[in-house]
């Protein structure tokens, strides 16, 4: 059966909490083309492929390296867009993961109507973002 608790691998074989169980919001899979702009100015397409209200997770065949900071904007309604900034967590050979550094105040609403439109229990996920709100990033 598999749980919420890996084993630490230490001698005494304590168990920690999984990784994917620490998360502060769910993650929700979804595949969304976006576009990237390096700290440089260089601006690339990326498929976003999974989404919390603290960070995403892109695939591309640019990589950025760990640290780097980003912008991260995309359409998902001709009238809504979303507009984020972030610096990349982890980075592997299909793309990398960024947490928010910042999400533009008139996009605050419609990152959250994204992640409650593709998640799975919708009103679950809706309450927990509705309820950290606290916890989200710098508006700018």
């Amino acid at each position: 059966m598999v749980d919420d608790w890996t084993r630490s691998g230490r001698e005494d074989n304590i168990p920690v909490p999984n990784r994917y169980e620490c998360r502060r919001f769910a993650r929700i899979p979804v595949i969304h083309p976006v576009v990237v702009t390096a700290s440089e100015g260089k601006k690339f397409e990326a498929t976003l492929q999974d989404i919390s209200a603290l960070g995403m997770y892109l695939k591309s065949s640019v990589v950025l390296p760990l640290r780097a900071e980003c912008q991260v904007n995309f359409h998902y309604d001709p009238q809504k867009a979303v507009e984020v900034r972030g610096v990349v967590v982890r980075a592997d050979k299909l793309g990398f993961a960024i947490e928010f550094s910042g999400v533009r105040a008139d996009s605050v609403e419609n990152l959250r109507q994204f992640i409650v439109s593709h998640a799975e229990d919708a009103n679950s996920v809706d309450v927990e973002m509705i309820s950290k709100i606290g916890d989200l990033p710098n508006m700018y």
